[in-house]
């Protein structure tokens, strides 16, 4: 009797256990999904997770499980029938384990709705730029809480959507990043009117290059100015945070973006600096939402009207190409069509330049290259055995230091246009065919000047 009971008493205290520990993690997937829901993050791909995806998943595992019970229990009634209960023996429902697990899952959502959303907070955003620029200037930023804890601020967002944003911490859980630093983000600022940061010298304007019928091959080139901030590419170097305050350092390194022209003679910009940003936000007050900032269309001053383009002559197609290297060598070979009538090419700096057997080559000295030292030369010629569905393939190899550019030229109009580019480094590759030159539909035919809206 007494090993009976004490059976009873065991089999009762692991059906708890079971219960309570199915109640506890659901609960936990309840708090965290409604939080991502009140972040607004539930449709984010980074994070994939929200109530939407655990009750459909729910939904279908407690199909499946009484299915399954009811089953079971058919096949146990047919092979062994029920035999009479003397009474204290365990009798459990299978549909104990969907309450326990619906029940914390759905007690976890409205603790987390208890502990309310993110708040948004005012606050302040110092950037500093580091030499060799030595530009500091403050701009009002709003503060975002994690979802639950008001005094926990996760991102801050300067209220000038040109500026960047910063997350220090996860903005659903509060945790500090996988990595434990900041994260800043300016994939989007800038484009339309860059801010105007004090003592930043004028660049060389970017050309964008866009296909704007591929039915018809007709070519556009949109001038638009590639902004200091969105030029460089942030490392994160470490941040401290506290409260509601703190500082995040970054190395910014300039990037090479390959589907624009990317002039680096005589660039006035630096190759790198170091970015601190400083923020400061008010946990005791309220922000209203963040709405973009509204700016002035920046002016387009598009070029001169173009002459009629010079007819194709049956000879062939004139192209000009421009080598510009910060390296010991860069070459640029043709593949697709035929190279003939190279002129004399134009070199700027102390460098030589030649062709020769399908290969442009542009060298100098690797002690000035590796002292940081840039040339360039240009090269004119005329293509052959090509029309506008030709694929044209530019193997390029450079050298061990520096930058390169490659730019080649529609030659039909009164002026040589950018269309297509390829940028780099000696960190790349050393050798590789770019995508963005492999329709010579950009050549054979006009291009035309677009502004930008």
């Amino acid at each position: 009797m007494t090993s009976s009971r004490l059976q009873s008493i065991l089999a009762w205290a692991t059906l708890f256990l079971v219960l309570v520990g199915i109640a506890v993690f659901t609960y936990g997937h309840g708090v965290a999904d409604w939080r991502y829901q009140l972040a607004d993050l539930k449709e984010d791909p980074l994070y994939l997770r929200g109530p939407g995806f655990t009750v459909i998943g729910g939904i279908v595992i407690s199909a499946v499980v009484g299915v399954l019970a009811l089953i079971t229990k058919a096949v146990v009634r047919r092979i062994r029938p029920s035999p009479t209960r003397t009474g204290g023996g365990l009798r459990w429902r299978w549909w104990w384990l969907l309450t326990a697990g619906w029940g914390g899952y759905f007690a976890g959502i409205a603790v987390a709705t208890a502990g309310g959303g993110p708040i948004l907070r005012p606050g302040t955003m110092r950037l500093e730029l580091g030499a060799p620029l030595g530009t500091v200037f403050d701009v009002p930023a709003t503060c975002e809480t994690v979802p639950g804890k008001p005094a926990v601020v996760a991102s801050i967002v300067a209220d000038d959507d040109r500026l960047p944003s910063l997350q220090v911490l996860d903005r659903v859980t509060g945790a500090p990043r996988w990595d434990g630093l900041a994260f800043i983000d300016v994939a989007w600022t800038g484009w339309e009117q860059p801010i105007a940061i004090p003592g930043l010298p004028d660049r060389p304007p970017i050309y964008g290059i866009h296909l704007s019928d591929p039915a018809t091959g007709d070519l556009r080139i949109e001038a638009e100015a590639i902004p200091f901030l969105r030029a460089y590419g942030y490392q994160p170097v470490d941040n401290q945070v506290s409260g509601g305050s703190g500082t995040a350092h970054f190395l910014a390194g300039r990037g090479r973006v390959s589907l624009y022209r990317d002039l680096i003679v005589d660039d006035p910009w630096p190759d790198s600096y170091e970015l601190t940003v400083r923020w400061t936000c008010d946990l005791g007050a309220t922000a209203p939402s963040v709405a973009p900032t509204p700016h002035p269309a920046p002016p387009f001053v598009a070029p001169g009207p173009s002459q009629t383009p010079t007819p194709v002559p049956p000879a062939g197609v004139p192209v000009t190409i421009q080598l510009t290297s910060g390296s010991e060598l860069l070459t640029v070979g043709v593949e697709g069509a035929t190279v003939a009538s190279v002129e004399e090419p134009i070199v700027r700096g102390d460098a030589s330049a030649s062709y020769e057997d399908g290969t442009f080559r542009l060298e100098q000295a690797l002690e000035v290259a590796d002292a940081g030292r840039v040339v360039d030369a240009t090269f004119r010629f005329v293509l052959r055995d090509v029309t506008a569905g030709t694929v044209i393939l530019l193997p390029i190899t450079h050298g061990t230091v520096g930058p390169f550019a490659v730019t080649v030229y529609n030659d039909l109009g009164a002026e040589p246009v950018p269309v297509c580019a390829s940028t780099g480094d000696w960190r790349w590759p050393t050798e590789f065919r770019p995508q963005e030159c492999r329709e010579a539909a950009w050549l054979v035919g006009p291009v035309r000047w677009v502004a930008v809206p």
